[in-house]
């Protein structure tokens, strides 16, 4: 065992709180909303509205220095405006996603969360709008991993393009271990700045291969068998051949314990209600607001009230639960 003189020790010790300090201190989160067809379609729900404001709220509550920046587009700056919920952000990005790039954001609809991931410098938290954050996820241990992200997912015909398909006319030639595996990315918090950026040009690259080689009309589920292959199925292979390691907020919506390289924060479907809510294929149920989604907006709304206590953005979702 080496013994460190007192010289080293203090340096080592400078060098690991250094690094506490800027990963803690110097954290970018993004959220975006990019109207895809550019005609002012876009619109969300009162449950997804305030599920976003919340979810902001809290993450200026528990890490008040952490950057946040909303990625918009001329319309949905226009959308949100109307709301109040741009002042709520430090940064507002209005230029990125007007750009004009060469790929069907009709098949790759969150292309320009992968844009915005590109355009941030890491270390990133990216929050998809209806996810709900409301917990104090550091003392998890959440930022101690490489990769954080909801869950693995597991690959099937249903919902992710097979790589032998997905690749078809795209004139790449990758060669990845190709597992069985995915990771969700509603959450996704990820450290390393040149892993990041390696993984969005991955999947930026795939989604320009793909431009006019993919039938139009297609039904939703199968667009989406797209994005998610890009998306989350190709993180899954770069963590695996750079060596990364991931931390998952639920373990239990696949079963974790066979894969090396993924650990849990001791958090699973029982519990995770206490840190965390994912709308996810609820969304409908806030359309109409069902008995269970007029219940989740009165959470958004009682939780944010008595535990926040930044009357910003108690204004903003105090008007948007009246209205």
């Amino acid at each position: 065992m080496k013994v460190y003189s007192q010289p080293e020790c203090q340096i080592t010790l400078t060098i690991s709180i250094v690094g506490v300090f800027y990963y803690y201190y110097f954290m970018n989160v993004i959220m975006v909303a990019e109207d895809i067809n550019k005609d002012g379609s876009f619109k969300q729900t009162r449950g997804e509205l305030m599920c976003m404001v919340s979810s902001l709220a809290f993450i200026k509550h528990f890490y008040p220095h952490f950057k946040t920046t909303f990625f918009v587009d001329r319309f949905t700056k226009e959308y949100y405006k109307s709301f109040g919920i741009l002042d709520l952000f430090d940064e507002v990005n209005d230029t990125l996603l007007d750009q004009k790039v060469l790929i069907d954001k009709n098949i790759f609809w969150a292309a320009g969360k992968i844009m915005a991931q590109r355009e941030t410098n890491g270390p990133t938290l990216t929050l998809d709008l209806d996810f709900w954050l409301f917990s104090d996820i550091e003392k998890l241990g959440v930022f101690d991993s490489d990769v954080s992200c909801l869950w693995v997912e597991e690959i099937n015909d249903e919902y992710y393009q097979r790589p032998e398909v997905a690749l078809r006319n795209s004139g790449l030639d990758w060669n990845y271990g190709w597992g069985n595996h995915a990771l969700n990315v509603s959450f996704l918090y990820l450290k390393d700045n040149d892993f990041k950026n390696e993984y969005c040009d991955t999947a930026i690259n795939y989604m320009k291969s793909k431009y006019n080689k993919i039938p139009k009309g297609l039904p939703f589920k199968e667009k989406t068998k797209h994005i998610l292959f890009a998306e989350q199925y190709m993180l899954n292979e770069l963590v695996k051949l750079k060596d990364k390691q991931v931390k998952v907020l639920v373990d239990d919506f696949y079963n974790v314990e066979d894969l090396n390289y993924v650990s849990s924060v001791g958090v699973g479907l029982s519990n995770c209600g206490y840190y965390l809510y994912h709308m996810g294929n609820h969304k409908e149920q806030f359309v109409v607001e069902t008995e269970f989604a007029k219940k989740m907006i009165d959470s958004f709304y009682l939780t944010t009230v008595s535990q926040t206590n930044n009357e910003k953005f108690i204004n903003v979702i105090e008007t948007l639960y009246n209205n």
